[in-house]
């Protein structure tokens, strides 16, 4: 669960701080298969991790900001390395 309170706080950092005219897209490194399985397909068998799961998905859609999580592994200096990319509506 802490991999995905620190994933939320960004994307809620993120979308505080956007531009509501634009969308980003960022990319981060997480060392939690779980974390990356159950954000990716959008559910969970855990109800704590459902809770976290819509909270993102709240931020993403109000905020403009799109997350996607890697799986890296815990050995790899990466972690906490994130690409961002953003789009401007047309």
């Amino acid at each position: 669960l802490q991999e995905l309170r620190a994933a939320l706080s960004e994307l809620r950092d993120r979308a505080r701080s956007g531009d509501a005219s634009s969308w980003e897209i960022f990319a981060g490194g997480c060392d939690s298969r779980v974390v990356v399985g159950a954000y990716g397909k959008g559910r969970s068998s855990s109800i704590q991790i459902n809770g976290l799961l819509l909270q993102c998905l709240a931020w993403s859609m109000l905020g403009g900001v799109k997350m996607v999580l890697v799986w890296i592994s815990n050995h790899s200096s990466w972690t906490h390395i994130y690409l961002t990319i953003k789009f401007a509506n047309r």
